[in-house]
């Protein structure tokens, strides 16, 4: 045996190995790979490529798991809105089926981001509106009438949900017409007086349409709620058309929404379960709450004299 024999033999062993576990990896074995290019074999060269392929391989396909997981939770989503918005009635043949037509639910969303948009803008004029009275009072030395606002819009679960309850067929055309609260904002004010001064300073603004008022504290409702609605429209100016949106504008003091609030905690999912009796107890603190609005605006008029 030459002195050369034992190295190739050695070298054979070495390309052997990493052959095999190149294989292991889907990678093609290449004996000669080392010897072609002129480099003497090495083992730890040879191993550290090998496990640099079984790791990029593994990583494509936690990658690969990872995108369809994701496609598949996007896909799960979307078909769950889908079910719930019919922009036309040509579509709701097509949404009938648990298979969707990726094309139709892509379009759906599109519509739905679009007929969601408008009221977002809406939301934030009359927001805009606001915060510049609030501004502009307290800066006048009169005081902010106002203790804090709350924008909202409805989710497509609760728009969905109040279409139902009011058996309002799910089409993007008599949701506009039919439903008027897409977009509402509340504005809590100290005093009682407030809630009106704030309402006729917003109503008589001449971008400003008045379409509806339900004034809940005139005529509080059989639980004890009290509150003043207000159905407003605002344009918004859009690319290429100037659309009405309408907005319901909620007033109440601090004592009605503090009542509000808490009613609403101790109603939630329990409302069939409320006895008549706690009925009765809330009313009577809705009671309460209108009294201390009463004596708190009192006592501020006896100190400030009259806003």
């Amino acid at each position: 045996m030459t002195t050369e024999e034992p190295e190739q033999a050695a070298r054979g062993e070495i390309v052997r190995r990493h052959g095999g576990a190149a294989a292991k990896t889907g990678l093609p074995a290449n004996k000669n790979l080392a010897a072609n290019k002129g480099f003497p074999a090495n083992k730890d060269l040879t191993a550290n490529k090998s496990l640099t392929a079984a790791n990029s391989l593994a990583n494509k396909a936690d990658n690969s798991l990872a995108s369809k997981a994701d496609n598949r939770l996007a896909n799960k989503a979307e078909n769950r809105l889908a079910d719930n918005w019919l922009p036309d009635n040509r579509l709701a043949a097509a949404l009938g089926s648990t298979h969707h037509n990726p094309e139709i639910i892509h379009e759906i969303m599109a519509d739905l981001n679009q007929f969601m948009m408008v009221y977002k803008f809406g939301l934030a004029e009359i927001n805009t509106k606001i915060t510049i009275l609030a501004e502009e009072l307290t800066h006048r030395g009169r005081g902010n009438p106002i203790e804090h606002v709350s924008p909202r819009l409805k989710t497509p679960a609760s728009l969905t949900a109040k279409a139902r309850r009011l058996d309002i067929p799910l089409t993007f055309d008599d949701l506009r017409a039919r439903i008027r609260d897409i977009a509402g904002i509340r504005i809590v004010c100290s005093f009682v007086s407030d809630v009106y001064t704030v309402a006729e300073m917003l109503t008589r603004q001449p971008d400003v349409n008045l379409v509806t008022t339900k004034d809940y504290i005139a005529k509080p409702k059989p639980n004890g709620y009290r509150s003043l609605h207000l159905i407003v429209e605002i344009p918004v100016f859009m690319s290429d058309r100037v659309v009405a949106v309408p907005v319901e504008v909620q007033l109440r003091t601090v004592a009605m929404d503090f009542w509000a609030s808490l009613e609403h905690k101790i109603y939630y999912k329990h409302d069939p379960e409320v006895s008549d009796a706690l009925r009765n107890e809330l009313a009577a603190a809705a009671e309460d709450a209108a009294r201390l609005d009463q004596r708190m605006e009192r006592l501020h008029r006896e100190i400030h004299g009259p806003r």
